[in-house]
C-alpha cells in the first residue's frame, strides 16, 4: 500500500477517514507523479462519489480532468466511449505543510527572534507552489526584507542575512597591504551583512570601502 493518506467521502455522508483504496491511490499517483515529493512525505486526498456505482472504478478506465493548481478533479467511468457515465466522482489532492509564520506584525529590517515566529500546520490543496521549505532555524537571526503582517507565511525571499555593521556605528577598519596591517576607526555609512560591501567615513571626512568581516569590523580594499 502506498504512503497516501486518503479521506473517503460517501455522497450522502459527511467527510470521514477510511483506509486508502488501491484504485484511488493509483489515480492520485498518476496526478502527482509530476509534482515531485510532497513537503511532509505524503499526499492527501478526498474522494467523493457524486453519482453512480463506486465499484465500477478502474484505474485504467478512469477519465480524470481538473486543475493541478486547485487540486480538484472530476473522475468519470463509462462502460463504452460516449456512453452515459456509470460513475462520476470528485477527487481533491493536496499535501500537509508546516509553515513558519509571524506571531505579530514585523517591521522591515527587524532581526527575527524565536518569539517573533510560530509554526503553522496546514493542508494545501493542489500542487506545491515550489517555494523552498524554510525552517525556524533558517529564519531565526535573519532580518526581514519587508514589512511582514501578523500571521504571514515567511518565504525565503522575505528574509536576508542580518547586518553585522550598522549605519552610524563606529567601526574598526583593517587595511592590509604587503604584510603591513593598519587599524583605523571610522563611521559606517550603511548597514551590511557578513561579506557585504560597506563604505565608511574617517574622522577627517575621507571615505573608504571594504567588506564586513565581523561585528562592526571592516576589511578595507
Amino acid at each position: 500500500m502506498s504512503a497516501l493518506v486518503l479521506l473517503l467521502v460517501l455522497a450522502i455522508t459527511p467527510p470521514a477517514r477510511a483506509p486508502s483504496r488501491p484504485v484511488v491511490d493509483s489515480i492520485v499517483a498518476r496526478i502527482t507523479q509530476r509534482w515531485g515529493t510532497p513537503p511532509r512525505g505524503a499526499w492527501l486526498a478526498e474522494w467523493n462519489v457524486v453519482r453512480g456505482d463506486s465499484s465500477a472504478l478502474t484505474a485504467a478506465g478512469a477519465d480524470v480532468s481538473g486543475s493541478d493548481r486547485a487540486g480538484i478533479y472530476t473522475v468519470t467511468m463509462r462502460r463504452e466511449r460516449f456512453a452515459a457515465p456509470v460513475l462520476v466522482a470528485r477527487l481533491r489532492v493536496g499535501h500537509a505543510r508546516e509553515d513558519v509564520v509571524t506571531s505579530h506584525a514585523v517591521a522591515r529590517g527587524t532581526v527575527l527572534r524565536a518569539d517573533d515566529l510560530l509554526l503553522r500546520h496546514t493542508v494545501t490543496w493542489g500542487a506545491p507552489d515550489g517555494d523552498a521549505a524554510t525552517s525556524l532555524d533558517d529564519i531565526i537571526g535573519t532580518a526581514a526584507r519587508r514589512v511582514l503582517r501578523d500571521g504571514e507565511r515567511i518565504r525565503p525571499t522575505d528574509i536576508a542575512p542580518a547586518p553585522v555593521v550598522f549605519a552610524g556605528d563606529t567601526v574598526r577598519a583593517e587595511f592590509i597591504r604587503d604584510g603591513v596591517r593598519l587599524a583605523l576607526v571610522g563611521t559606517a555609512l550603511s548597514n551590511a551583512s557578513l561579506g557585504a560591501r560597506v563604505a565608511i567615513r574617517l574622522d577627517r571626512g575621507r571615505r573608504f570601502a571594504g567588506i564586513a568581516i565581523g561585528r562592526n569590523t571592516v576589511r578595507l580594499d
